[in-house]
């Protein structure tokens, strides 16, 4: 594996796990709202960046590359309180994801790292569906003030992403 590869790979498995921290807490602001959608859906995300830096991990320890923790990746938390500040937020991290995980494949691609480019195909695919996701929220918050409809309404836009990614992994 080229070390520049494995450096992005180690710098993307350190953001996971620094928006798994972030996404927690954001799910534990969303909570004073009685928004329990919304966190549910925080707490998920945060469940699945976990998930992501152990992909990340296992993949750096078969290539017999192993990870190493820095603080290049941590996101800034925002001091807002309110839940379009932080979906807003979390969006903005997506997008940054998306941009990483783009950044890998090419990396990977331009060192002929062929393992590493198909590797990375699952986060990019999983990245689109996160920005699709994030906007259909922050529609939803525009649409309407009232937290408990807008929270009603994120149940269903989750079980619709859900529904779609189960189908386009079958």
């Amino acid at each position: 594996m080229h070390s520049n590869v494995r450096k992005l790979l180690n710098n993307q498995y350190n953001s996971e796990m620094a928006a798994a921290t972030m996404m927690f807490e954001y799910s534990a602001r969303i909570d004073e709202y009685g928004m329990d959608h919304f966190s549910a859906l925080l707490y998920d995300w945060a469940k699945e960046k976990l998930e992501h830096a152990q992909k990340l991990e296992w993949y750096l320890r078969l290539n017999e590359q192993w990870i190493r923790t820095n603080e290049l990746a941590t996101p800034k938390l925002v001091d807002s309180t309110e839940p379009l500040g932080i979906l807003e937020a979390v969006s903005e991290y997506q997008r940054a994801t998306a941009v990483a995980f783009d950044e890998i494949a090419e990396v990977a691609l331009i060192n002929k790292d062929f393992g590493t480019y198909n590797f990375v195909g699952f986060f990019i695919e999983n990245q689109l569906y996160q920005k699709k996701k994030c906007a259909d929220l922050i529609n939803t918050f525009k649409m309407s003030e009232d937290l408990l409809i807008i929270d009603e309404k994120i149940k269903q836009i989750k079980e619709e992403h859900l529904a779609n990614i189960t189908k386009s992994h079958k």
